[in-house]
């Protein structure tokens, strides 16, 4: 399934770039804590849209799907390094908010 799919994408692009993204002084650490604490809510709420794929593949979710295509395509370009800190965190509150929606969606 191409949503769930391009979720994954997005959270392997966000390890990645926190794999090699290094801040150097606390307002990018803090920001850089952010990303990490997004990244883990992600995880938490893939886990229980793998719990409900089934559901999830009959849904319409056109408008979720063109976003995530989006912010996917747009964390591939994202350059692993502090300096992105803000864009990533953009992407990533992004992709949480949208897999809440299919979570809810199939609740």
């Amino acid at each position: 399934m191409a949503l769930f799919d391009t979720l994954l994408e997005v959270d392997d692009q966000m390890v990645n770039w926190l794999l090699h993204a290094s801040p150097t002084n606390q307002a990018e650490r803090v920001k850089m804590k952010h990303v990490f604490a997004l990244r883990g809510d992600l995880d938490d709420l893939l886990n229980e849209l793998v719990a409900q794929r089934i559901k999830l593949s009959i849904a319409p979710l056109a408008e979720e799907t063109a976003r995530l295509n989006s912010i996917a395509g747009e964390m591939k370009r994202v350059e692993a390094t502090i300096e992105t800190v803000d864009k990533v965190l953009a992407i990533a509150g992004t992709a949480v908010e949208i897999c809440r929606k299919l979570v809810a969606a199939v609740a």
